[in-house]
């Protein structure tokens, strides 16, 4: 992490630091090292956001490497995860839980009848990610949140990857990276609302975009909103008539 995070970010970089060597395999830690800043401010927020007191907690996507970290941190937290497919209509589950985590998972589901494997589908309908939003939805408790963290699309190193004639994505194995308008379009056909939000740089802390800046300047794009990633709180109603500046102003961080 560098000086423009701020000391509550080093706070969960220490803590991170001192517990990956106890409980990940060395495997495990060279195979997420470019991770770690991700990680981190996950850690940070949802700490900020939810903290560490007892709830019932639904991981989507399976138990890996951030599990082990969020149960060594949050010890109050009952957790449990998926072993289905996400993308089926036949998951939901009614108002089990206080808090569903679908970090960096969204950008890995295509639609359910997708017959390809590849990055570049044929066709992308948003059924995947629908089902998995209305599941989630529907498996809140009445007053509980929806931690989503996913990649933007529209990032200062998206904008990079194009301009050098690369493909456009932070990992070519995703099926699609988001624009904030994309996500925000899926929340309201999934019954949420965003409470929360951060965008955030964890891919390339540290790099000069300033030419990137000088030319969204010149032709007058906004300067936010390009960090590499997004991350929400949502919960269970319907967006209605927010605007774009009620979102944004939800940043803490800048």
């Amino acid at each position: 992490m560098v000086d423009k995070f701020n000391q509550e970010f080093n706070l969960y970089q220490k803590f991170l630091d001192e517990i990956k060597p106890v409980i990940l395999t060395e495997d495990e830690i060279f195979k997420h090292q470019y991770d770690w800043n991700r990680i981190i401010v996950s850690l940070a927020l949802l700490d900020r956001w939810y903290g560490n007191r007892a709830c019932d907690v639904l991981e989507l996507g399976g138990e890996g490497v951030v599990t082990k970290i969020l149960k060594s941190y949050f010890t109050e937290w009952k957790f449990s995860s998926t072993d289905f497919d996400l993308r089926s209509e036949e998951w939901y589950l009614d108002k089990c839980y206080d808090l569903i985590l679908c970090m960096e998972v969204a950008e890995h589901l295509s639609d359910p009848d997708s017959k390809s494997s590849d990055y570049f589908n044929e066709s992308f309908l948003y059924r995947g990610l629908d089902n998995c939003l209305r599941g989630a939805s529907k498996a809140l408790k009445n007053e509980g949140s929806l931690f989503l963290s996913t990649p933007n699309v529209s990032s200062n190193y998206n904008l990079l990857q194009t301009l050098e004639f690369k493909i456009p994505l932070q990992y070519l194995h995703h099926i699609r990276e988001y624009t904030l308008a994309e996500l925000v379009d899926a929340f309201k056909r999934c019954n949420l609302m965003v409470s929360k939000f951060e965008c955030i740089e964890v891919l390339c802390v540290g790099w000069d975009f300033s030419i990137l800046e000088e030319f969204y300047k010149r032709t007058k794009n906004a300067l936010n909103l390009r960090g590499s990633n997004f991350f929400m709180s949502l919960q269970r109603g319907e967006l209605g008539s927010a605007n774009w500046s009620d979102i944004i102003a939800l940043q803490s961080y800048s």
